[in-house]
């Protein structure tokens, strides 16, 4: 088994509790290996004076993919009356110009800590205290981020998850750790990690390829001890390549239901008035092929209420192999031979024509709201109601694509979680860019991550981490 790392957007991994219970756990860089210790009773540790003292705290309450909210403990101090060998200093004393005498003094060790420092294995120090320790019981601060680093580390075994802490003391004295366990406030990671069935391979990263009008939806796995924990949190980074121009309209999903023929025999014209101007340099629409066909599309003056007949404001002609994926109508774009500069409360048409071959089309109820009445035209003849003039709200599956000016940038990427009202858009920036979606409202049990894409490119989501609550 091989592990691919999130190259193309040139980040690390991160949410390294996440994997936990996954193959890819193994694969976490500076593991730290904590053997199971079992029958660890609360005793206290005598403390070796000058040198760091390790005190072994087992918490079996917390999982390793846990993101510590908050963890508060309490230090316990005892003397060491253990018996030790005083130290004994020789003094001399002279009297004025009398003989030296000598004394030998015996000081007692001390018994408990003094100026101690505290942290938990491979980690910095989170506590001093400067002097001697007189009371029995000191209050230790929130170490949550201590924590959580030292959860990056660990490989339990046993599922049993042991707090190594390191406590440094210039003196002797007995200490033990309690944590609070009523207080420890903590949310589940869970990681995604995708396998590639053609190399075998764990990637913590997924590259999606870009098309105007695509729409993808992709389940993330739920975590494998869900016990009814909602999530709470998804977060992920996101890069990639997007073209400059972008699709004019919503990106939806079509219901697979009403289709219109497009061939040598009938050809569609789909009205269209826009509120702002733009340039246009393509049509892209949902098609459906069983065999190769051509195609003729063109923007057309209105005349009348009906495409005019004079020569097109911009053209393209477009060859289509036959979809995959089952049959299954996909998103087709057309290029014009020249861009064409479209005004606004003006009224265009969009003409489909074919060529050689055969065609469909997908239609559905009216939902973009510069796309308006559809007509279809047999054989040469008149142009006519798909539907009749009693429905006009049927409208081709159809978007204009123009390229942006100042006055209507747009993003290249709208991404959100299905089910909620948690949607963001994303455009072209240096580097990878982090973002969350805060879930917390919907009692959702597995995400469903749908990406609509108003771009030509490529979409890289890597470190996709969901947090579930405790």
């Amino acid at each position: 088994m091989e592990f691919k790392l999130p190259h193309l957007i040139n980040v690390g991994i991160k949410g390294e509790r996440g994997l936990a219970f996954q193959e890819a756990y193994l694969f976490r860089p500076d593991k730290l290996s904590v053997e199971t210790i079992l029958g660890l009773e609360k005793e206290f540790v005598p403390l070796k004076p000058g040198e760091e003292t390790e005190v072994l705290v087992p918490l079996s309450d917390l999982p390793v993919n846990a993101d510590v909210k908050k963890i508060s403990a309490t230090l316990q101090v005892a003397e060491d009356t253990s018996p030790v060998r005083p130290e004994q200093t020789t003094v001399g004393v002279k009297k004025d110009e009398g003989q030296k005498e000598t004394y030998r003094l015996e000081v007692d060790m001390p018994t408990r800590p003094r100026n101690v420092s505290l942290r938990l294995d491979q980690g910095e120090v989170f506590w001093t205290f400067a002097g001697g320790l007189v009371n029995d019981q000191y209050t230790l601060p929130d170490f949550a981020k201590q924590v959580n680093a030292y959860l990056d580390k660990i490989q339990p075994e046993n599922g049993q998850v042991i707090l190594r802490f390191l406590i440094k003391s210039d003196t002797r004295g007995k200490v033990k750790i309690d944590i609070d366990k009523a207080g420890l406030d903590y949310s589940l990671l869970q990681t995604q990690t995708w396998k590639n069935p053609l190399d075998d391979t764990i990637r913590f990263d997924r590259n999606l390829p870009l098309s105007y009008g695509m729409s993808e939806k992709i389940l993330l796995d739920p975590i494998s001890d869900p016990m009814g924990r909602k999530i709470r949190k998804i977060e992920m980074d996101i890069g990639g390549e997007f073209g400059p121009e972008r699709l004019l309209g919503n990106v939806e999903n079509h219901d697979g239901k009403e289709f219109a023929t497009i061939s040598g025999d009938y050809s569609l014209a789909q009205r269209f008035m826009l509120e702002t101007p733009i340039q246009g340099v393509g049509v892209t629409g949902l098609f459906q092929m069983n065999a190769e066909a051509e195609l003729y599309v063109a923007i057309q003056n209105d005349t009348n209420g009906f495409p005019s007949s004079e020569a097109p404001l911009a053209k393209s002609k477009q060859t289509l192999a036959p979809t995959g994926k089952n049959g299954s109508p996909e998103w087709i774009f057309t290029g014009f031979e020249a861009p064409v500069d479209l005004k606004a409360q003006t009224p265009y048409w969009i003409v489909i024509k074919g060529i050689q071959g055969k065609v469909r089309l997908a239609l559905q109820t009216q939902t973009e709201g510069y796309l308006q009445q559809i007509l279809v035209n047999r054989g040469g003849r008149l142009w006519k109601s798909l539907r009749g003039l009693s429905d006009p709200t049927c409208t081709a599956w159809l978007r204009l694509v123009y390229l942006p000016g100042i006055d209507n940038q747009t993003a290249a990427i709208e991404i959100g979680i299905e089910g909620t009202q948690r949607w963001q858009w994303i455009d072209s920036k240096p580097g990878a860019q982090t973002i969350s979606f805060d879930v917390e409202d919907y009692n959702l049990q597995q995400v469903g991550l749908r990406v609509k894409s108003h771009a030509r490119g490529t979409l890289s989501l890597a470190n996709v981490i969901q947090e579930y609550h405790r």
